[in-house]
């Protein structure tokens, strides 16, 4: 098996176009790239404050991309309160923000995650891993999904 050069899948060693994001393959990249699974970060571990969870969501974005990651779930939580937490939305913020100054190249919030939503379909397409996670994690207000 080798990995996808585009979307980090495995596909089969004789594979020339990949069946999960279409791609022509032309070569193995320099360095495997390590997408075997999503990766997730647990930002609601320890009940921290939302100062604390963004310097988490720093650093831990910081390692999946040295791991040359390409996808992370990160969970949040929705809030003790049932209107969305802080930190949901603090999140959701550094999030735009990141990607605003392309330093992710997209994200998705658990509420969009679906495979009714056209965003949550290609999100699957591209990152075959999370075929396993469309029953337990769909409408999910308290993840967002980001690609890196």
């Amino acid at each position: 098996m080798k990995a996808c050069i585009t979307c980090g899948n495995e596909i089969g060693d004789q594979v020339w176009k990949c069946p999960f994001c279409e791609q022509t393959q032309t070569g193995q990249p320099p360095e495997p790239v390590r997408q075997l699974a999503v990766w997730s970060i647990n930002l609601k571990e320890g009940l921290p404050t939302v100062a604390g969870a963004l310097a988490k969501l720093k650093r831990e974005l910081n390692e999946a991309k040295s791991e040359r990651r390409k996808l992370v779930r990160i969970i949040h939580g929705y809030g003790s309160t049932g209107v969305g937490g802080e930190i949901r939305l603090a999140v959701r913020k550094q999030l735009q923000t990141l990607l605003s100054a392309k330093k992710i190249q997209s994200f998705l919030p658990g509420d969009d995650y679906s495979d009714r939503t056209i965003a949550g379909n290609a999100l699957v397409s591209r990152h075959y891993a999370l075929r396993s996670s469309l029953k337990t994690d769909k409408n999910n207000p308290g993840i967002t999904f980001v690609e890196l």
